[in-house]
């Protein structure tokens, strides 16, 4: 009987802390956000962005892979970036961006996902020195075709190129380092808008925006992510440069709703988050 009475006790106990836990699971918000959403690169659907971490994020689009700026140290799972096993993109048609040599955008080893990915290609900004020979360098201004679909670059504010893709009858942008960068804090907003975005596609109405949004300058402007949003009006903007510091989102988010951006803002939580569009 004291053994039925113990193992009776036990069972309360652990469907207690069952319910518990259960209680204790946070849900994705109106958006779509939260850790409730966060998936592994093998099991993203179409039409869904998975956030690796700092600036990298993953696109699944029209059957496609797309890989913004996987950085160096990503193989450690570090606070700032979300580990990718090439291997668990095999079956994909992968495409892989770079914007600029930094470590923090740039890891070389992507390069040897080759290996794991058969259909795999390089698209990075045309100031890279060592690379593979197949690789697609782009300068500012150049429009070119990949596969079949069109990808365009701008010169940024720091270096390397931004890019827009034009895919599946979506505007993605992505804006690396281009960003409102007023470290002084003497920069006038016009200057930004009107010499450093003027290049940027207008004509085509943006339908994902990756602009820079930095925890660092968050008293000097935050990168120019409220900036770009209001010139803009992405259908949905995406935060990148992070640093791993995702609590200052929310701050962001209040700042684009005074500012009158009423489209969707992603307030990632951390690596691993997903969304969908």
């Amino acid at each position: 009987m004291l053994i039925k009475k113990n193992l009776l006790i036990w069972l309360v106990l652990l469907l207690q802390l069952f319910q518990m836990g259960c209680k204790n699971i946070k849900k994705p918000d109106e958006n779509g956000n939260g850790p409730a959403t966060r998936k592994t690169a093998d099991r993203i659907p179409n039409n869904t962005i998975l956030h690796l971490g700092h600036s990298a994020n993953l696109i699944k689009i029209g059957g496609r892979v797309l890989v913004f700026d996987y950085p160096y140290g990503s193989e450690a799972n570090s606070e700032w970036v979300y580990y990718l096993d090439p291997n668990q993109l095999k079956n994909e048609k992968v495409y892989v961006f770079v914007s600029h040599g930094h470590g923090d955008h740039f890891n070389s080893k992507i390069f040897s996902w080759k290996d794991q990915i058969p259909h795999i290609k390089f698209i990075l900004s045309s100031d890279f020195r060592r690379h593979p020979e197949d690789a697609i360098l782009i300068s500012p201004g150049q429009v070119i075709k990949v596969d079949d679909f069109q990808v365009r670059a701008y010169p940024s504010t720091d270096a390397g190129v931004a890019y827009s893709v034009y895919l599946d009858g979506k505007h993605i942008y992505f804006a690396g380092d281009n960003g409102f960068w007023n470290w002084e804090g003497k920069r006038p907003e016009e200057e930004y808008i009107n010499k450093d975005l003027a290049t940027v596609d207008k004509q085509v109405p943006m339908d994902i925006a990756f602009q820079v949004c930095d925890p660092l300058a968050a008293s000097v402007g935050d990168g120019g992510a409220d900036i770009f949003a209001v010139t803009f009006q992405p259908k949905l903007l995406v935060p990148i440069h992070l640093r791993g510091q995702y609590e200052f989102l929310k701050n962001i988010e209040l700042k684009l709703k005074k500012r009158g951006f009423k489209n969707r803002f992603w307030t990632i939580t951390g690596r691993g988050d997903s969304i969908a569009f």
